[in-house]
C-alpha cells in the first residue's frame, strides 16, 4: 500500500465508523466515552485523520454492535491502470489496436465520470 493507498483507506474506514455510529443513533462524544477516547479522536477517525489502534477498532465494534470486518474498507484487487500512460503507449500499436485500445480507456473515462 503506498501513500495514497493509506490515507484513502483511513478516509474510507472514517467514513464507514461515522456512517454506523449515526446509523445506531450515537453521539462522536458517546462513541468516545464508550471506547474511553476523546471526541476529538472520535471526530479525527472520522475523517481519516487519525489511524485507528486495534484496541479503539473492538471498542467501536463492541460500542456499535459490528463486526471488525464491516468497517474495513474494501480491498482493490489490483493497481489502477493509467489510462494517460495507456493511451499514450497506444499510439505505437498497428492501427486496428490503437482504435480498440483508445475505444477502452474512453468508456472507461465516461465510466467513472458519471459517477
Amino acid at each position: 500500500m503506498d501513500g495514497g493507498d493509506v490515507k484513502g483507506f483511513y478516509e474510507d474506514f472514517g467514513r464507514r465508523v461515522r456512517v454506523a455510529r449515526e446509523k445506531a443513533g450515537v453521539t462522536q462524544g458517546q462513541l468516545a466515552a464508550r471506547i474511553g477516547l476523546t471526541r476529538s479522536s472520535i471526530a479525527n477517525l472520522e475523517a481519516g485523520r487519525q489511524k485507528v489502534l486495534l484496541h479503539a477498532l473492538y471498542g467501536i465494534c463492541d460500542a456499535l454492535d459490528l463486526d471488525p470486518a464491516d468497517l474495513m474498507p474494501e480491498r482493490r484487487q489490483s493497481k489502477d491502470v493509467d489510462l494517460v500512460k495507456l493511451s499514450e503507449q497506444a499510439s505505437s500499436f498497428p492501427a486496428d489496436d490503437r482504435a480498440f485500445v483508445l475505444n477502452v480507456v474512453g468508456a472507461v473515462r465516461r465510466s467513472v465520470s458519471a459517477r
